[in-house]
């Protein structure tokens, strides 16, 4: 799942990822780098991770393809919809 958003005039763009099942991106977190971001670079794609762990729920709960997906598809819905409401309560989508 890709979302992207244009938050500044330079000309680099960044690349966040997003483990879906990490506590690291709190509200707070993503904050403070959105904040970094609209200061140093014209873009931001925040990439989330939902496929790669489908892989991993497989691998570590031994889930079966049809499963795994589902559950880690349910959990990338879920940040997708957290990350697009810090991006709009910071005024960052501009």
């Amino acid at each position: 799942m890709l979302y992207r958003t244009n938050i500044s005039v330079f000309e680099s763009n960044a690349f966040l990822g997003v483990s879906i099942c990490s506590r690291l991106f709190s509200e707070k977190t993503l904050i403070a780098l959105f904040d970094w971001c609209k200061v140093n670079v014209k873009s931001v794609y925040v990439l989330i991770a939902d496929e790669i762990q489908m892989y991993t729920f497989m691998a570590s709960k031994g889930l079966e393809r049809k499963e795994a997906c589902a559950k880690a598809l349910q959990i990338g819905d879920i940040k997708y919809r957290f990350i697009e409401r810090v991006i709009k309560k910071g005024d960052y989508d501009n």
